[in-house]
């Protein structure tokens, strides 16, 4: 399991360090806080890819953070010389006998520390020195990433090609879970992982003999009329088969359905909850860690707490879960004791809360303790009357609503008394 996250250079993180739980972790923040930001860095390192496609072909000028290119700029402009901007994305695992590949030294931790990793950097190509000098005569905000990059290696110093093997990762985005393909390569992924290696290579076999009968028998007539044709310049007769390479695997063309109906016809929240649920009851020897983004989206409350009870059930002690969320609802009923605020530049958990407490918002999940976390000053009230009169003094006094300043109150406490800012 992952036990520590590293970000430098990384769209919103400047420099960011997360240690995470070992089980479930959820996610809460503003808009524009860095949730997605993290979840996508995370993937990755862990994948290689965003969003199904490489990281190479994704790579762009926006994933530089504009405080660090904003910094170098400046500095550059001013005569000093100094290093170009950079990416680097470190995941620091448990010492697990299976992820001892991963072990090494190789990372950015001091004083050394040896343990198993991988870290995804995004440099300078020092091939393409002669057209960054070039370049660094009149630069602008928007590096030159064709002249950059990408490093993806464990902590052992050895180059990744694809996800280490050891490393079974389940990513649903239930924001966006259609894909134009109607299955993206998360679910196929999953799917894959669902399967023994000789069932994989039965179908393979089976898939490759139906596209060999294809061409015995569909294709049979066709070919005599084409043979015929004389069209090659050595007068050899041509034909039509079906495509036997790699790039037509039976992967690409079985798709799932639910209910006889294909998957991406179905509705999407049903999409995100059997993404969420095939990530998550994967083989329990395998070091799964599951990231989910808002699973509130697309369900109806009913739907919701099925899917969140499912989460419950299937989560297993090999599993790190990774879920951010708006909904007060998710926060309470997996539990505040897994809340990870996430900001700008720092994540902060709540630490000591007694497993009572927990489990009384558990019971009560509509208590919205979400509100609570993202105030920027809270005012207690005992009841709606008193949050009638104070909203009403607060806009007597400052012309705007309390939430307009982002005060928030709560009810059903002791009234605590906290002072209102000077001026407004």
């Amino acid at each position: 399991m992952i036990t520590k996250i590293k970000i430098h250079g990384y769209r919103i993180y400047k420099d960011f360090v997360l240690l995470p739980n070992p089980k479930l972790n959820l996610l809460v923040g503003g808009n524009e806080a860095g949730k997605s930001s993290l979840m996508e860095a995370v993937a990755l390192a862990l994948t290689g890819r965003v969003g199904g496609r490489t990281a190479t072909e994704e790579l762009n000028p926006y994933w530089f953070n504009t405080l660090l290119v904003a910094d170098f700029l400046k500095a550059h402009r001013a005569g000093e010389r100094v290093a170009l901007p950079e990416i680097s994305i470190e995941l620091f695992f448990d010492n697990r006998a299976d992820l001892q590949s991963l072990c090494g030294a190789i990372n950015s931790d001091v004083p050394t520390n040896a343990c198993p990793g991988v870290s995804l950097k995004v440099l300078p190509n020092t091939e393409y020195a002669p057209e960054l000098e070039e370049w660094l005569k009149s630069p602008s905000l928007l590096l030159p990433v064709e002249y950059y990059t990408l490093e993806w290696r464990s902590f052992a110093d050895q180059q990744l090609t694809k996800r280490p093997r050891q490393l079974a990762v389940g990513i649903i985005d239930s924001r966006t879970v259609r894909s134009s393909s109607g299955v993206d390569y998360h679910l196929r992924q999953i799917l894959s992982d669902h399967l023994e290696p000789a069932e994989k290579a039965s179908i393979s076999l089976a898939y490759r003999d139906v596209k060999a009968s294809m061409s015995d028998n569909a294709l049979k007539d066709v070919n005599k009329r084409l043979g015929i044709l004389e069209a090659s310049l050595q007068e050899q007769p041509m034909s039509l088969a079906m495509d036997q390479s790699s790039r037509t695997s039976w992967e690409a063309a079985v798709t799932p359905h639910v209910n006889d109906v294909p998957f991406s016809m179905s509705g999407q929240g049903e999409q995100a909850s059997i993404k969420i649920s095939l990530a998550m009851s994967r083989h329990a020897e395998k070091a799964n860690i599951v990231m989910i983004e808002e699973p509130e989206n697309h369900l109806s409350h009913t739907s919701l707490t099925t899917l969140l009870a499912r989460i419950e059930k299937l989560a297993g002690d090999q599993q790190q879960l990774f879920i951010t969320t708006h909904s007060t609802y998710v926060l309470n009923r997996l539990g505040l004791g897994s809340l990870i605020l996430i900001g700008r530049s720092t994540a902060t958990k709540i630490t000591e809360l007694e497993p009572t407490t927990v489990s009384y918002f558990q019971r009560l999940p509509g208590y919205d303790t979400l509100r609570m976390a993202l105030a920027k000053k809270i005012v207690l009230v005992e009841g709606p009357s008193d949050e009638i009169i104070f909203e009403r003094i607060f806009l007597d006094r400052y012309g705007l609503y309390p939430m307009a300043c982002g005060i928030r109150r709560s009810e059903h406490a002791r009234p605590r008394a906290f002072p209102l800012p000077a001026t407004m």
